[in-house]
């Protein structure tokens, strides 16, 4: 079971899943015709945080991947648009193109979202590594993958840091105002060469840079609840730098738990992966074929433990 650092301490599972969140509006996301331009009632998507989100609701897995880069080209679609390989300067992926009006370009489709069922504030945003980017976490209205969270946006990408997701957080902030964020990242920052401790990030300098996104996402008054490194069988030699960095975790929430509101919630909660798959074996069936990344079964446990969390 989770250990999870904060005054919730719970020792049971209580799978407790707000039925009210099943009922939550859908943001509606939809491709337009090759070419063309967004289809009636849908818009163009306004940034480029909404455009990565919105890869979630056009099902596709490992959506972070996906998003290629944000530009400001005149001679591309303005706004959010997937381009396929064979469009020349394009490698197959979605961009955000900052130009006001941009051009059509065959082989291009417009990213659109609905003028009424857009995107919404004061939900649940997801950030992060891959361990996020890859967690079915956001509506997929044609059912094509299964999700885990109705009232969330997932704009985590596969290798980000900490320091990545530091300097994006602010407009991330401004433009979702989430109610509450998770996130999953440290443990690219402190992997070095042949999956070694990186003597250039160790856990203080990791976890420096998360302590900075708390700090921001609490000053909005939006609570963080980090999910922690997890013992993958596939890279041991980082289990040591792992747990001091979740030990650094631990200890803020304690201070910020203990400097908070008696009445409020903790402002930071701390999902304890590393020793929850060990309470239960932490078998290979955890993971995928690569023994790093989570599989289906492993993300059955990280989704129990966070709505445990998000409902207490």
């Amino acid at each position: 079971m989770p250990h999870l650092s904060s005054p919730l301490q719970p020792v049971v599972f209580l799978l407790v899943l707000n039925v009210s969140l099943l009922a939550a509006a859908i943001t509606s996301v939809q491709l337009a015709a090759r070419g063309s331009a967004c289809p009636a009632y849908y818009e163009k998507i306004g940034t480029w945080a909404e455009c990565r989100a919105a890869l979630d609701f056009l099902d596709y897995k490992e959506s972070g991947e996906q998003y290629m880069d944000n530009e400001n080209e005149a001679g591309y679609p303005s706004g959010c648009y997937k381009c396929s390989a064979d469009v020349e300067g394009c490698v197959g992926g979605v961009y955000f193109n900052e130009h006001s009006v941009g051009s059509s370009v065959p082989g291009t489709q417009l990213v659109c979202v609905h003028t009424e069922d857009g995107f919404a504030t004061g939900k649940t945003l997801f950030i992060g590594d891959s361990d996020t980017d890859y967690w079915a976490t956001s509506p997929s209205p044609s059912g094509v993958q299964a999700y885990a969270f109705a009232d969330s946006y997932n704009v985590a990408v596969a290798g980000a840091t900490c320091e990545d997701v530091l300097g994006e957080i602010d407009t991330l902030l401004q433009v979702f105002q989430p109610a509450a964020v998770a996130i999953t990242c440290g443990e690219n920052d402190m992997t070095g060469d042949n999956d070694s401790p990186d003597p250039d990030t160790p856990p203080s300098k990791a976890f420096d840079h998360f302590k900075q996104i708390v700090t921001k996402v609490n000053a909005v008054n939006a609570r963080v609840f980090i999910t922690g490194t997890k013992p993958e069988p596939s890279t041991r030699l980082l289990w040591g730098v792992y747990r001091e960095y979740d030990s650094l975790v631990k200890g803020l929430a304690a201070e910020l738990a203990d400097n908070a509101s008696p009445t409020g919630a903790p402002p930071l909660v701390q999902i304890d992966s590393d020793n929850g798959f060990l309470d239960v074996g932490n078998p290979n069936t955890l993971y995928d074929s690569d023994q790093l990344h989570l599989s289906a079964s492993g993300y059955d446990l990280w989704t129990r433990w966070l709505r445990l969390a998000l409902a207490d």
